[in-house]
């Protein structure tokens, strides 16, 4: 009887739609689509595990400026993961330790590793809005938010054995802004400026005309201070992420036939006692049309300032770079239905670059100007990953060789470079 039923109740509404020749009445309804503001609210809270709940977080920081504003050589030491351990104490505060060290490769015939710097700090956070969104049932209670910090740090640097300069130490402590958030179930970034104070025992080494040697100065001082820090990794906490495709997220299935570039992590940071560096790369790339090759063109611009005992000085450097890009994985993930035709992929290039530095320095024992202008010219092979990131954003990484020459377009120096090419990017794109 039921299924009778069924069927005259279909017949009926059959007879009823086909009854109307004149005029036909039509509904339209639209669901919510891929790129609407509430579906990108579900995918950020998918992304950055914002209903997840993780109290405590084990961090190991493998790209960006890591370096904290304790003593440590200046130039090109690597570095070693920064490791750090985050506990929340309360639903608003949690408090965030880390422990980081730097080492020096010594050449020669026994080529030897030596830790360099050493050091620790403590970071009490509060994180803004958190306890508020707890209660209402907007989040989680977890560790991905926008926090006030007060960082408190030590550092030690212990020099090669061959340079034959003292231990010294330092400290400094910061009040943060930051924004860190969880990646997936195994990601973090991290990005937070600060001001605040460092104490360093800088030692530098000067001529001393009396005796017609160099000689080693030591200079203990408090001074004002600045930090701008980015860091991506590896994070071990509690918790899955939802349900949810990341696609989605990194926008893989819009169709973009170019990008334009602003990367941000690099606008001011502090090398080292005394050295500021200021950094900001603008880019445009086009693909080439269905392919999976596109053209790119950067231009670069770095200041580098420091205030030594005995010297002080400045150094600009204007850079333009020119990278063809095969993205050599792009046409597989199309075809898995990860992604569409755009800029959204791993890559090979051979990244050429043109630049010209000018640099100025002054010494005060003896006093001493100087001026110069140098040219440079590099060129080598990268590979590289590149993602957007919701719908103005992006992240990006490089690694590879170039090889070069740097001379003096006025006088008789000149140089062979080789250098590894090693660049996270974090920015804006359109």
């Amino acid at each position: 009887m039921k299924k009778i039923f069924t069927l005259l109740s279909f017949l009926a509404l059959w007879i009823a739609a086909n009854a109307q020749t004149d005029s036909v009445d039509m509904e339209y309804r639209r669901e919510t689509g891929p790129f609407d503001s509430v579906f990108f609210m579900e995918a950020r809270d998918y992304v950055f595990m914002k209903q997840v709940r993780t109290r405590s977080l084990f961090k190991v920081s493998l790209l960006g400026s890591l370096q904290e504003d304790g003593n440590f050589e200046p130039g090109s030491p690597f570095s070693l993961p920064f490791l750090s351990f985050e506990q929340k104490i309360s639903p608003a505060f949690s408090v965030n330790t880390g422990f980081h060290f730097y080492g020096i490769l010594e050449g020669g015939d026994g080529a030897s590793f030596q830790v360099a710097n050493i050091g620790l700090s403590v970071e009490p956070r509060a994180y803004l809005g958190m306890r508020r969104q707890i209660e209402a049932g907007e989040r989680a209670d977890n560790l991905s938010g926008n926090y006030l910090s007060l960082q408190l740090g030590y550092s030690h640097y212990q020099p090669a054995a061959s340079r034959g300069l003292p231990h010294r130490n330092g400290y400094y402590s910061f009040l943060n802004f930051g924004m860190q958030r969880r990646l997936l179930k195994r990601g973090f970034i991290d990005i937070r400026a600060g001001l605040g104070a460092s104490y360093n025992e800088e030692i530098d080494i000067a001529f001393n005309p009396e005796t017609e040697r160099l000689q080693i100065l030591r200079e203990d001082k408090w001074q004002p201070a600045f930090q701008l820090q980015a860091a991506l990794g590896l994070a071990f906490g509690r918790g899955e992420p939802e349900e949810g495709r990341l696609c989605n997220a990194l926008l893989c299935f819009r169709e973009a036939g170019q990008m334009f570039r602003i990367d941000l992590i690099r606008l001011a940071r502090r090398a080292g006692p005394g050295r500021y560096l200021g950094n900001l790369a603008v880019a445009y790339e086009r693909k080439l049309g269905p392919s999976s090759f596109s053209l790119g063109l950067e231009t670069e611009v770095e200041l580098s300032a420091y205030d030594y005992t005995q010297f002080q000085g400045h150094e600009l450097l204007w850079q333009v770079a020119f990278e063809p890009r095969y993205y050599y994985n792009l046409r597989r993930r199309i075809a898995q239905g990860r992604s569409a035709s755009n800029l959204s992929a791993n890559y090979v290039t051979l990244r050429v670059s043109a630049g010209r530095s000018s640099f100025r320095q002054e010494q005060a024992v003896p006093e001493r100007l100087e001026t110069g202008n140098y040219n440079q010219f590099l060129a080598g092979p990268l590979w590289g990953i590149q993602r957007r990131i919701f719908r103005h954003g992006f992240f990006g990484y490089q690694l590879g060789f170039v090889f070069g020459r740097e001379w003096d377009p006025a006088g008789p120096y000149s140089s062979t470079l080789v250098e590894v090419h090693s660049r996270l990017q974090v920015g804006l794109a359109f």
